[in-house]
């Protein structure tokens, strides 16, 4: 699997050129977006969607505000992606829950455990969807994650458990051996091991 990239600030550019051949050989395809031309939005929503946002449950998008004011959009031009991302949310939680709702956290210690740690985006959505279901502490646990976003997450959750904090982190992936995209098939067979055991 390729992962799509968009380098959008023009001082990072030195940085990326520096690991390009490290990053493309674990993977991710560099888009260098010259923000000075504008790119349309039908190139540009795909890229910034897949990257710097998240939804959980019904709740709002969040999304990296940093990066959207950069590209010059807002949350409202990215409503067809958003309403596309969330009924593939909603498709994957009744095929993982069979029918079942989603537990009551209210009053219980909830620990949302994430592969890592980059923008924060995908983390935070999740922390605000369970801090609306009135848990009594959230704990975030990551093996690996960025300074800046475990100092954002810090502000999210009661605790966060990061044992490697590297100061060149550049991307989650580049700190796994396989970092593959997991099949719906992936997931059940984990749920079924889990419940099992």
């Amino acid at each position: 699997m390729t992962w799509r990239v968009l380098i959008s600030a023009p001082y990072f550019l030195p940085v990326v050129e520096h690991y390009r051949s490290q990053l493309e050989a674990e993977g991710l395809e560099l888009v260098i977006a010259d923000v000075k031309e504008r790119l349309s939005e039908e190139e540009l929503l795909p890229l910034v969607s897949s990257i710097h946002g998240a939804i959980c449950g019904d709740d709002p998008p969040v999304f990296d505000e940093w990066t959207l004011a950069r590209l010059g959009l807002n949350p409202a031009q990215l409503d067809p992606v958003v309403a596309r991302e969330r009924a593939e949310l909603h498709r994957r939680e009744e095929l993982y829950r069979h029918g079942r709702p989603a537990l009551d956290l209210s009053g219980r210690t909830v620990i949302v455990v994430d592969d890592g740690l980059a923008t924060g985006a995908t983390a935070r959505a999740a922390l605000r969807w369970i801090r609306g279901r009135s848990p009594r502490r959230v704990v975030l646990a990551v093996p690996v994650g960025s300074p800046e976003g475990l100092e954002l997450m810090s502000r999210e959750a009661d605790e966060v458990v990061c044992p490697h904090r590297p100061v060149d982190f550049m991307a989650v992936g580049l700190w796994y051996d396989d970092f593959g995209q997991l099949t719906d098939a992936d997931v059940l067979a984990a749920l079924r091991t889990g419940a099992e055991g």
